[in-house]
């Protein structure tokens, strides 16, 4: 529960968890309204997980190592994928960035080799260091809302071939 009182955030689960997972909207009558830090990480078991449009937050780490974690799906609400949250997902090979997220946070899909395929939200603003260090993108086009790319954003993208920086990018 909440500090409020009327919500719930998903916090420290055991890392026995295998399978898909879908995040309740509602636990005990009181809406579900975010993930917090290292909520699953290092559940290696789990394959997918649904993220329904209730949560508003992702906390740091939240999804980190979880080796075989093949599907996400987003939420529309999440305005951050915060640092290091799909860190190390091994297994993820592509994603959507709902339009609602607007920063992509220091290495949150850093280490995710198999990534080939990301749709970025079209209001991303910040693009942070690491973000998709060593993933396996043969080309990205970055929006024409991003503001800023961090360093070593794209450090170790072996087979990425065209990234396209629009002029917005200070």
């Amino acid at each position: 529960l909440n500090d409020d009182g009327e919500t719930y955030s998903v916090k420290a689960l055991n890392t026995d968890i295998e399978g898909a997972v879908i995040i309740p909207t509602t636990y005990d009558g009181k809406s579900v309204t975010s993930i917090g830090e290292d909520a699953f990480r290092y559940c290696n078991s789990i394959t997918s997980v649904i993220i329904p449009n209730m949560i508003r937050n992702l906390g740091n780490y939240s999804f980190k190592g979880c080796k075989n974690l093949r599907n996400v799906s987003l939420g529309d609400f999440i305005t951050s994928i915060p640092e290091g949250c799909f860190n190390d997902c091994m297994a993820l090979t592509n994603i959507v960035i709902p339009s609602s997220v607007i920063d992509i946070g220091v290495d949150s899909f850093n280490g995710c080799y198999s990534l080939c395929n990301i749709q970025l939200s079209s209001n991303l603003s910040t693009i942070q260091s690491g973000a998709f260090k060593s993933c396996s993108f043969k080309e990205i086009e970055i929006p024409n809302s991003v503001k800023s790319i961090g360093y070593e954003a794209f450090e170790s993208c072996t087979s990425l071939k065209k990234l396209v920086i629009p002029d917005s990018v200070e």
